[in-house]
């Protein structure tokens, strides 16, 4: 079965590096709930767009577990170590305005999925040719 030879390649660290690496603006389109591995895509994108009813957070600290795709990393580069301490341990998810106040969020849209949609693209559009901010060069 699949589970017993482990995970395929590439790893999802591998890809949200990629992702985080590239030359062109990628913008995380959010329309409901992040959470987990969900969140950490997010972070692994240069920009996030979200709508009202979107909510972020990292909940598998609940089970024991901690983010293993460089959530603990790129969270406290957004947000700060403090901050992202008391993020991170709480398990608490965090909505979608909120999110934006501490950084996680470039932009909130209110409207559906085709209003954040069109908020992405022009987020990317806006911001071809300019310097990307990437999480890894944060130090």
């Amino acid at each position: 079965s699949e589970f017993s030879s482990g995970m395929g390649r590439p790893s999802l660290v591998a890809v949200l590096n990629d992702m985080e690496k590239s030359s062109k603006p990628i913008v995380a389109a959010i329309d409901g709930v992040a959470l987990g591995a969900g969140c950490e895509v997010c972070l692994g994108c240069h920009f996030r767009v979200a709508s009202t009813r979107s909510q972020f957070g990292l909940p598998e600290v609940d089970l024991g577990l901690l983010p293993g795709a460089g959530g603990t990393q790129r969270m406290s580069r957004i947000i700060g170590v403090e901050a992202a301490i008391d993020f991170l341990c709480s398990g608490a998810s965090l909505p979608a305005a909120e999110a934006a106040k501490v950084g996680i969020i470039d932009q909130v849209i209110e409207g559906d999925t085709a209003a954040v949609l069109k908020g992405a693209v022009e987020l990317a559009a806006s911001k071809v040719g300019s310097a990307l901010r990437r999480l890894c060069d944060v130090t």
